[in-house]
């Protein structure tokens, strides 16, 4: 366990050294671009894949309802579990991939590859690209 936090930890700095040139980049635009918090996002969800690999393949079933959006309750019906189930599955996603909400866990889980993306209405994010 405690390799695989040392594994989490180093991948977060390497996300924050990332995110740091990120910032530089989009400053150099020099005009405010609404996409640079998505790319943000993207550039912390690619390296928490590897410390995201802790998660079960339960949980891993319910991220990816999560993403297809559904609720607590659709998600608990679609795997014949209890809602109370869900959210505690939930509540160790979100630890597992450093995400405070349901739409950042879906966005990290996008943007690394942690679901399956052709099943669900959401798109992968794009790279970053000059706003008009």
């Amino acid at each position: 366990m405690t390799r695989r936090i040392r594994a989490a930890e180093s991948a977060l700095r390497g996300a924050q050294d990332r995110l740091d040139e990120l910032r530089l980049a989009v400053e150099e635009l020099g005009e405010e671009c609404p996409a640079a918090e998505v790319a943000e996002e993207a550039a912390q969800a690619g390296s928490v894949r590897r410390a995201a690999a802790g998660l079960t393949v339960r949980e891993t079933e319910v991220l990816q309802r999560l993403v297809e959006g559904l609720p607590n309750k659709a998600i608990a019906r679609s795997l014949s579990a209890s809602e109370r189930t869900v959210k505690n599955h939930l509540r160790s996603i979100f630890l597992k991939l450093g995400a405070s909400s349901r739409t950042e866990a879906a966005l990290i889980a996008v943007a690394s590859g942690l679901v399956d993306t052709s099943r669900s209405p959401v798109a992968a994010p794009s790279p970053l690209r000059k706003c008009p």
